[in-house]
C-alpha cells in the first residue's frame, strides 16, 4: 500500500520501486509485487526490466488476463508489435470480451499497417466507453475517411463522458471537420474544447493532461505560440515520468508538423522513432496521418520512411 501511495499519489517512482523491491524480497511468490514493479518501471523508462517482471508475474499466475494485457502494452511501447500481437491473443483467450484488450489488438494491427484486419477487430468497440474507442476514429483518420471519423466521434460524445474526455472528442471532431473542409463547424468544436479544458485546468492545476489538450486546442485554432507554451508546461510537469514525458514530446513534434516547422519536427521524429514510450510513434503513422502532410516531399522526412 505504501508503494502504491508513492506511485499514484506522490508520483515518486524511484521510492515506489524501492518499496516494491522490498516486498518482493520478503514475499517472492506474490505476483502483485512483480506486477507493481512492471508498472512503475514503465514510468522510469526501464522497459526491459518492466517486461521481465511482468513475465515473471505471469509465470506465477498464468490465468490472469490483466497480466497478459499489461505485458501487451509494454511490448507495444517497445515497438515489439508481432510479440505484442501474440500476447494480446493470449489475453483475449482468457478475457474474450474485454474491450480494453480488444482496443489494444486493434491498435497493434494499425501500428503494423494491417488496417483491413483492424477493421474487423474494432467493431465490438462501438458500444464501449469513449476511452476504449480510440482505434475507431484512428482507423478512419489513417484511411482519410473523415465522415466516418465524425460519425464515430459524435456517437462517443453522446455518451456524456468526463470533461477531459469530452474535450478530446470535441478536438477530434474539430480536426476531422477541418480536414473535411468545414472550417465553421471545426471552430465551434475547438472553442467548446477550450472551454472544457480551461475549466478542468482550474480543477486539476498540477495535471499535465489538460495542458496537452489545451495545447492541441490552440494548435488547431492556429495559435502556434500558445500551443507550444502549453505543451512545454506539460512536458515540465511530466519530467519524472519518462514515458509520459516522451508522449508529450511527441505532441510537441506533431504541433511543429501541423504548422510545417520542418527543421524542428523532422529531427525530433528521427529521435522519437528510436525510443520506447506509451503509444510510440510509428512509420505507419508517418505515412498515413494527415498531420504530417506538410512534411512530405522533404528528403529528410522521406528518408525516415525508408530506413
Amino acid at each position: 500500500a505504501k508503494g502504491f501511495y508513492q506511485y499514484y499519489v506522490e508520483l515518486d517512482y524511484e521510492a515506489a520501486r524501492t518499496q516494491f523491491e522490498k516486498v518482493r524480497a520478503k514475499w517472492p511468490s506474490n505476483y502483485e509485487s512483480l506486477r507493481a514493479l512492471g508498472l512503475v518501471e514503465r514510468r522510469l523508462g526501464r522497459w526491459e526490466e518492466s517486461k521481465s517482471h511482468i513475465e515473471q508475474a505471469i509465470l506465477l499466475d498464468p490465468l490472469r488476463g490483466d497480466l497478459h494485457g499489461l505485458l501487451t502494452s509494454v511490448l507495444m511501447s517497445m515497438r515489439d508489435f508481432e510479440p505484442a500481437l501474440r500476447m494480446v491473443d493470449s489475453a483475449l483467450k482468457l478475457s474474450p470480451e474485454n474491450v480494453q484488450v480488444i482496443s489494444m489488438k486493434a491498435g497493434i494491427l494499425q501500428s503494423l499497417g494491417r488496417l483491413d484486419e483492424a477493421e474487423s477487430v474494432i467493431k465490438p468497440l462501438q458500444q464501449s466507453r469513449p476511452e476504449n474507442q480510440e482505434p475507431i476514429f484512428r482507423q478512419a483518420v489513417l484511411q482519410r475517411q473523415y465522415g466516418v471519423a465524425i460519425t464515430a466521434l459524435q456517437a462517443m460524445l453522446d455518451q456524456k463522458a468526463d470533461n477531459l474526455t469530452t474535450a478530446g472528442l470535441h478536438l477530434g471532431l474539430g480536426r476531422n471537420h477541418a480536414l473535411a473542409g468545414d472550417a465553421k463547424r471545426a471552430a465551434e468544436h475547438f472553442e467548446r474544447a477550450r472551454t472544457l479544458v480551461l475549466a478542468e485546468m482550474k480543477r486539476q492545476p498540477k495535471n499535465a493532461a489538460p495542458l496537452e489538450s489545451l495545447a492541441w486546442t490552440f494548435c488547431f485554432l492556429g495559435d502556434r505560440e500558445n500551443a507550444l507554451k502549453h505543451i512545454e508546461k506539460a512536458i515540465g510537469i511530466a519530467a519524472k515520468d519518462v514515458s509520459q514525458r516522451l508522449d508529450y514530446e511527441e505532441t510537441r513534434m506533431e504541433i511543429w508538423a501541423h504548422f510545417g516547422d520542418r527543421d524542428q519536427a523532422i529531427p525530433e521524429i528521427a529521435r522519437l522513432l528510436k525510443l520506447s514510450y506509451f503509444g510510440p510513434l510509428t512509420k505507419v503513422e508517418l505515412r498515413l496521418d494527415p498531420i504530417y502532410d506538410k512534411l512530405r516531399g522533404d528528403p529528410r522526412f522521406d528518408a525516415l520512411l525508408k530506413e
